[in-house]
């Protein structure tokens, strides 16, 4: 690895602010059968963190993150409304959970595979009525963020005074710290089902932009009472998938209605507070990106590269009001060293020029991807990515 004469979350924080790091920071994830194909392959992953809270162990971080030496590392918001969650079926193959979000769903087991959704709990306005006071923060609940994943979970979530002591062994790693959660058309799609908030968004707006705003207001609430209890964050990473391959889900018009204004509730609470603000949409998204730049985005990730979208242009149209976290194709991970050092070298020195690059893949590294490439890629990373 190249020398550091910053910590890590210096060096995103300078990126992030359109100034020169030592080198360009770096993030990644990876699916579940990938981390265990690599542990099969040789991969001598360092062992993981724990901290004692509420008498039981927990698991702070990623070995792999740490074997690869990222500089980001994330605690998970739940903004849900919190339906009891629990386990149904599990054949070993495949898991049915009935999902805190509003959702029942199944999938197959140990794999980052696609969910296969099968009822939602809020299918028209009267189920809204009745389950709308759900959506609310309560600080006398347990903690609305943890180490651990909010996605399919089933356990329950820790204290705030555990939250507290997972945030302190965090903190003392010197890494960048960001929460990520659900945004609102993320959060409300899930409890709402996906078809019918696209239906919905034209046809109800007033009732999709009632639970956008429950969403939103979850956030903020939840980042306030960290900010209180001393753990303000980073970062705040909604995810927010907004985009197919070709075009957005909904016309730009119909996001500045119905959707912008409860992302700028949220970039408005994040920026007079000190917090980035940052955003995860699949998809082709660029043109929403002015309107998001309106909201207050700091940082837009994972920029998939099957779209069209290119940090290259990208950087030359927007690169003096955002950030770009990703770009990095997967697809050409999975052909190969000279693939991915041909896109690295390509992309890399453009996009980092004067900071505003962060290095992800454009989604997550799947098990097609062979560990020596991924080695490789980071070499590469570690030879250009290094300012002068």
């Amino acid at each position: 690895m190249s020398k550091s004469t910053m910590t890590a979350r210096e060096r995103v924080i300078a990126a992030i602010e359109h100034r020169q790091p030592d080198r360009v920071p770096r993030y990644d994830a990876f699916w579940e059968d990938t981390v265990a194909k690599y542990i099969a392959d040789g991969l001598k992953l360092p062992p993981q963190r724990q901290v004692m809270v509420d008498g039981q162990v927990k698991k702070l971080g990623s070995p792999i993150e740490e074997y690869f030496n990222f500089d980001l590392q994330c605690l998970y918001m739940d903004v849900s409304m919190r339906f009891p969650s629990r386990l149904v079926s599990d054949d070993g193959t495949m898991i049915v959970v009935e999902d805190q979000c509003g959702y029942t769903a199944q999938k197959f087991k140990g794999k980052a595979s696609s969910l296969h959704f099968l009822s939602h709990k809020i299918n028209d306005q009267a189920d809204w009525e009745r389950y709308r006071h759900r959506f609310a923060f309560n600080p006398q609940d347990t903690a609305r963020v943890d180490c651990e994943g909010y996605f399919f979970r089933t356990k329950p979530y820790p204290s705030w005074d555990g939250i507290r002591t997972i945030y302190d062994a965090m903190r003392a790693n010197g890494k960048y710290l960001a929460v990520v959660g659900y945004g609102p058309f993320e959060a409300t799609w899930r409890h709402h089902g996906f078809e019918n908030c696209l239906m919905d968004i034209v046809c109800e707006p007033d009732l999709m932009m009632d639970m956008f705003d429950k969403a939103a207001t979850v956030v903020i609430d939840t980042l306030a009472h960290m900010i209180k209890l001393g753990m303000k964050p980073d970062g705040m990473w909604l995810i927010e998938d907004m985009g197919g391959t070709h075009t957005t889900l909904f016309s730009p018009d119909t996001y500045r209605t119905c959707l912008l204004p409860y992302h700028k509730k949220v970039g408005t609470f994040l920026k007079a507070n000190g917090i980035h603000f940052l955003m995860h949409s699949c998809g082709k998204i660029e043109s929403l990106l002015p309107d998001l730049i309106d909201a207050g985005l700091d940082v837009i990730q994972a920029l998939q590269v099957n779209t069209g979208m290119d940090v290259v242009d990208l950087k030359a149209r927007f690169g003096d009001k955002l950030t770009f976290f990703g770009n990095i194709g997967e697809q050409t991970f999975a052909q190969g060293k000279d693939a991915i050092e041909a896109e690295l070298r390509r992309k890399i020195p453009v996009a980092a020029a004067g900071g505003g690059y962060i290095y992800h893949s454009d989604h997550s590294i799947p098990p097609e991807v062979e560990l020596a490439t991924y080695r490789h890629a980071m070499h590469i990373l570690d030879e250009i990515g290094v300012y002068p």
